[in-house]
């Protein structure tokens, strides 16, 4: 006797992908607000000109060394929610062949199978539960990931601006030949 499956629970695995572009997690309304700046910011036009000429954004980079990569948590949250899934679908066709094997077979052995498949398929459903508890927490580390790289990444193009602001009102002082007071020099 052949047993259908009702679900295709090797489907589920697939290798997790994200799109940092349309996948990155919300910054909220303060974010939005405070990024209309920086176009204002040197240190943003001479990261975005180096991103479109040479696709290297060294802000961007810097985040990644310093916070990590927070596309690989989504990844990781994906592949748990698969994980989940893949033990639904997969109790489910335990489930199935049980209801089909329990119509075409009698007896105390065949009770005791029935009553080993239906715990199986109720622990392995059970999995999924504990697969979406690890999601929803890498869910909050990528958000947590995505965060401290963006603040990382604020804060070094600060640093870099006020770099340069320095720099030019430096000059700006030599050239028109005032002398340059002791403490400004020690930026």
């Amino acid at each position: 006797m052949g047993f259908a499956d009702v679900a295709d629970p090797t489907g589920r695995l697939v290798a997790p992908k994200v799109d940092g572009d349309k996948e990155e997690p919300e910054g909220g309304i303060v974010k939005d607000l405070l990024s209309f700046g920086d176009v204002l910011s040197p240190s943003w036009l001479i990261s975005k000109g180096l991103e479109l000429a040479f696709d290297f954004n060294p802000v961007d980079e810097a985040k990644k060394l310093i916070a990590g990569d927070w596309e690989e948590y989504a990844q990781c949250a994906k592949a748990w929610k698969a994980m989940g899934d893949f033990c639904e679908d997969l109790a489910k066709n335990i489930r199935a062949g049980n209801r089909a094997l329990d119509k075409s077979w009698n007896g105390n052995a065949a009770d005791a199978a029935y009553i080993y498949f239906d715990t199986l398929a109720k622990d392995i459903a059970d999995m999924k539960n504990s697969f979406n508890e690890l999601k929803e927490s890498y869910e909050k580390t990528t958000e947590a990931v995505w965060n401290t790289a963006e603040a990382c990444g604020d804060l070094l193009q600060g640093i870099l601006d006020t770099a340069a602001v320095v720099g030019l009102t430096a000059l700006a002082d030599r050239e028109q030949g005032r002398e340059i007071p002791v403490a400004r020099q020690g930026l």
